[in-house]
């Protein structure tokens, strides 16, 4: 299976997701008769507030919030971001703010895309048997037919679940090393900010803090349409990290 690893600017790299036999909502279609498409955000104490937050907040405005400012009329929704978790109930993440939850994994209704947050773990510390109901579940979503896009450290689950041996991968700058030491049949792209491979290029891999932005403009283009994704950015000002992270892998290699 041909596996992409994606260094561009926004408008090319979005292209990329534009493509067919994936869901478009565009000119020719009646947008307000089609269900928002429903995609899960896994929720789990070591995430932050701020990416949780961030991706809710992004995949929800999509298709409504474009035409509320150039119009002055909300357009209709075309994504429903789904907070998830191993148990229903408020949860409170590692910056210390509490995040109610939609489902418990076990109730999470089928879901097009699954979006794991990072992982505020150190990269010297062992993740292995904490997060064994998210990884069964990842592993359950996947071999159902979703998509899994990790951003920054939670690439970590894809791996502790095999999901990604074979495979290219990337994670934050802090984490490759680790990565690759603990999980050597994984082929990480550290200066990448972005990565697609697995079966369908369903696994989609964002690397340094802030990139949970270009993973979400890319999952807009390949759920929705490049236009809606660059609608999206424009609204929010949001830049393509077209550097990648080679600039800030060295300082791991100097700890």
């Amino acid at each position: 299976m041909a596996t992409h690893s994606i260094d561009s600017n926004t408008g090319d790299t979005l292209a990329q997701a534009d493509a067919p036999g994936h869901r478009q909502i565009g000119a020719k279609t009646d947008e307000s008769a089609i269900a928002p498409i429903p995609v899960a955000i896994l929720v789990f104490p070591a995430a932050s507030a701020s990416v949780i937050f961030g991706l809710y907040d992004l995949l929800l405005s999509v298709g409504r919030d474009w035409p509320l400012i150039v119009s002055g009329q909300a357009g209709p929704q075309a994504i429903r971001p789904l907070l998830v978790a191993a148990d229903s109930g408020p949860l409170t993440v590692c910056n210390g703010i509490p995040v109610s939850i939609d489902h418990a994994l076990a109730d999470c209704p089928p879901v097009a895309v699954v979006c794991v947050p990072e992982v505020n773990i150190p990269p010297s510390e062992p993740m292995a048997g904490l997060f064994d109901r998210e990884i069964a579940w990842l592993t359950q979503r996947y071999q159902a037919g979703a998509t899994l896009a990790a951003s920054c450290s939670g690439a970590m689950l894809l791996a502790e679940a095999g999901l990604l041996d074979g495979h290219d991968a990337t994670t934050h700058w802090a984490y490759c090393a680790t990565l690759r030491q603990r999980f050597p049949k994984v082929n990480v792209h550290g200066q990448r900010s972005l990565v697609c491979s697995g079966d369908g290029q369903r696994l989609i891999m964002a690397g340094g803090g802030t990139s949970w932005l270009d993973l979400t403009l890319f999952l807009i283009a390949r759920l929705v349409s490049v236009e809606a994704a660059m609608q999206v950015a424009r609204l929010n000002l949001i830049d393509w990290h077209q550097i990648g992270q080679q600039p800030y892998a060295r300082l791991a290699q100097t700890r």
